[in-house]
């Protein structure tokens, strides 16, 4: 998160950092936990499971990682939509191998999202952009929903610069304690890509597919 944002320890049990590699190298991302085997996280972030883990640090500050056994993309998904400007549900649920511990708590799915709503985002990214040393730190920021209302993307901006940025991708957006959106894309001004709008992806419209990956 970078801009105004702090340290989110009471939100560790909830959100989770992913890791994918492919033939260009490695990264990652950040997911919510929505049940005891699955991961909310979005779809560009993902590969296939043999090339993927969910991470966390345990209770003694050691980092644990996590097998994937599935990985289900909204078929709703395009790749090269920020192109193309086509209709794009960023969305991807990660099924792990073996359940998250008992300390972990999943995070319900809600609706709202409505303009001058307050939200709150989540993730591991970096803190100041294109400073990869600053990421990896569990961050939140607080948000609000602008213009336009949509019923694909919720728009999120703060006049003070906070927002998402590489690394939070995947991540919450949160509002009364439930998950609304998931972050999928982030704008900035004079040459940076981060601070001035971040985009999630809405998730009361895709509630069937929620439904449906989270039931499998």
């Amino acid at each position: 998160m970078v801009g105004p944002s702090l340290p989110a320890p009471e939100l560790a049990n909830h959100v989770v950092m992913v890791l994918a590699r492919n033939d260009k190298g490695a990264g990652f991302c950040t997911g919510t936990v929505v049940a005891p085997l699955k991961i909310l996280t979005a779809a560009h972030c993902v590969t296939s499971a043999a090339n993927m883990r969910v991470h966390y640090r345990d209770e003694a500050g050691q980092p644990v990682m996590l097998d994937v056994k599935r990985v289900a993309m909204n078929g709703l998904y395009r790749a090269k939509a920020p192109q193309t400007r086509e209709k794009s549900i960023d969305l991807a649920m990660i099924t792990l191998a073996n359940p998250l511990p008992a300390s972990f708590g999943p995070v319900q799915i809600g609706g709202g999202g409505d303009v001058g709503e307050a939200v709150t985002l989540a993730g591991f990214g970096v803190a100041r952009e294109g400073q990869a040393a600053s990421s990896g730190h569990l961050l939140k920021a607080e948000m609000r929903v602008r213009a336009p209302q949509s019923n694909v993307l919720l728009w999120l901006e703060n006049p003070e610069g906070a927002g998402a940025c590489t690394g939070d991708s995947g991540g919450p957006v949160f509002s009364n304690g439930q998950i609304i959106g998931v972050i999928s894309w982030t704008e900035g001004t004079g040459g940076h890509h981060c601070g001035a709008l971040t985009q999630a992806i809405r998730l009361s419209p895709q509630i069937d597919w929620l439904e449906r990956e989270m039931g499998r």
